[in-house]
């Protein structure tokens, strides 16, 4: 079945924007789809009321010279900067030949267009819809492409040719140009998620994925370090993703290929790993996983879940094994949200960090400066700690693992048996001494977190917790585990002033721009 609203909600945010635009360039707005969306039909309707232009990159067939007399040079260069393939194996140089008024796309590697790989065509043909007079004859164009086939550096030059070379340029009368890229596996992080160079909008699954204007994250990295009260900060897998660890997806597969058996080298989808192990677990399902659907099974699979079954097959834990070993090669060079978290430790700014990740790139380098708490031991005196740090009677920053460290693996909640259990009385009470009231509530922000934490989740919706803090997320968009918890935060935020909707409480950036943003103004 269709969803319609989010497909029209999309179209009506297009039509809106498109309405209000006065500009001398045109504004590009970038949209991921996958092969399931209506978003196509959509859009086409709309050109055909506004009187615009919709182009499938895919109908064009034949590959000619195209007629335009009044193309502009600067499109040329554009094209050619973007779509040209200057590392790895298949050097592919874009060119766009001349002949009088007439232009063709080729690759100078290649002796016709035809005799290129579907990928390489995909391109060509991408390269054809900005050659067309028509791109400039109408002030609403949509042009869609598809990215199946594309490997990575086809797909990372297209997307360029998308945020970075066309919204400097004046297309006579085009003012808003709609580009529908059909993700090759959805929406990938690290080709359309970076600052400044991300979708606007995404239509995945039946729902739609919004992100905040760029601007939005310097306004929210100004108001988290101008606050007069402490900021806490809440790391789950994603923060630690720029590092090159595993995330918890990964580790999860990781595992499951262990548990069957497959060698690290498989090549199984996520979601095709995860309904193999639920065949393989059919007989040994319990609590509400015996009424789950296999669809809601595979999607809130966790790496706690399977962990119960490596733990009982493997003591030795061959997957904390594993990242471990990873964690020893990037700990001295970690990615940006490390290096940006450590540099905002040592500053005398009031800062509280919780984390679900085992690894320690938070607190490598800076030990002399953060007071860890990782051990059912240590976090007897976490409560009593924190509670003094605010109200700056410790100095060093504290980190509270919840889930323990990779230091010490009998710290490491890594099976579901723990985790349903829930968190101990004293992480509980970690929370609590970094929760505010409802006259003084604190900032939380959840960087890279799933909010799929069984023991967590019942800390986390209660009222004391919900009354104390203002939260936001900083992910590079929205998930369905942080959609699904807007009905429960509703009725909070309506007692606040401006922040009443999820998207308010949302940064749609990576760890790494969020940290850094943060950690520049710090």
């Amino acid at each position: 079945m269709i969803h319609v609203e989010p497909v029209f909600d999309l179209v009506r945010r297009v039509a809106e924007r498109h309405d209000r635009l006065e500009v001398a360039v045109p504004v590009v707005i970038p949209v991921i789809i996958d092969a399931d969306s209506a978003v196509p039909t959509a859009m086409a309707a709309l050109c055909d009321v506004a009187g615009g232009w919709f182009y499938d990159c895919d109908a064009d067939e034949n590959l000619e010279p195209i007629y335009n007399p009044d193309l502009s040079g600067e499109v040329v260069i554009a094209l050619q900067t973007a779509l040209s393939v200057e590392s790895g194996p298949n050097v592919r140089t874009l060119l766009i030949d001349r002949d009088g008024d007439s232009y063709l796309a080729r690759f100078a590697e290649l002796e016709s267009s035809d005799s290129g790989s579907e990928a390489e065509r995909r391109m060509l043909r991408l390269a054809r819809a900005f050659l067309r007079p028509e791109l400039t004859q109408h002030d609403l164009v949509v042009i869609t492409y598809r990215e199946e086939g594309m490997d990575l550096r086809f797909r990372k030059g297209a997307w360029s040719l998308v945020v970075d070379q066309l919204g400097e340029l004046s297309l006579g009368s085009l003012r808003t140009l709609v580009v529908l890229a059909e993700g090759y596996e959805g929406v990938n992080v690290g080709i359309h998620c970076q600052y400044g160079r991300g979708f606007d909008y995404a239509h995945i699954a039946g729902e739609l994925l919004v992100r905040n204007p760029e601007q939005n994250l310097a306004k929210r990295a100004a108001q988290f370090a101008s606050l007069g009260s402490p900021l806490v900060l809440f790391l789950g897998a994603g923060f630690s993703q720029s590092s090159e660890l595993p995330m918890g997806n990964s580790l999860r597969d990781q595992s499951i290929k262990t548990i069957l058996g497959l060698g690290s080298d498989s090549l199984s989808a996520s979601d095709e790993l995860a309904r193999q192990f639920l065949q393989s677990e059919r007989d040994h399902l319990i609590g509400v996983e015996s009424t789950q659907s296999q669809a809601e099974f595979v999607r809130l699979l966790t790496f706690e879940r399977v962990m119960r079954v490596e733990k009982r097959l493997y003591p030795a834990l061959p997957t904390l094994q594993s990242l471990l070993r990873r964690e020893s090669e990037v700990l001295d060079s970690p990615g940006r949200a490390a290096r940006s978290l450590r540099q905002m430790v040592a500053s005398p700014k009031r800062l509280v960090v919780f984390t679900v990740n085992l690894d320690r790139l938070v607190e490598h380098d800076v030990a002399d400066l953060v007071r860890v708490f990782a051990t059912e031991a240590e976090f007897e005196e976490a409560p009593q700690y924190i509670s003094r740090y605010l109200r700056g009677e410790e100095e060093m920053v504290p980190i509270v693992k919840l889930h323990g460290t990779l230091a010490d693996f009998a710290s490491c909640v890594v099976s579901d048996d723990a985790t349903l259990v829930g968190v101990s009385e004293p992480k509980r009470n970690a929370i609590r001494a970094a929760v505010g009231s409802p006259g003084s509530k604190t900032n939380w922000v959840y960087v890279g977190a799933s909010m799929r934490d069984l023991d967590l989740s019942p800390v986390f919706n209660s009222t004391e917790f919900l009354e104390g803090v203002t939260e936001y997320w900083a992910m590079p968009h929205v998930i369905r585990t942080i959609s699904d918890l807007e009905s429960s935060r509703s009725p909070f935020w309506a007692k606040d002033v401006g922040d009443t909707t999820l998207q308010d409480h949302l940064i749609t950036e990576t760890a790494d721009a969020f940290l850094n943003a943060l950690a520049s103004r710090w």
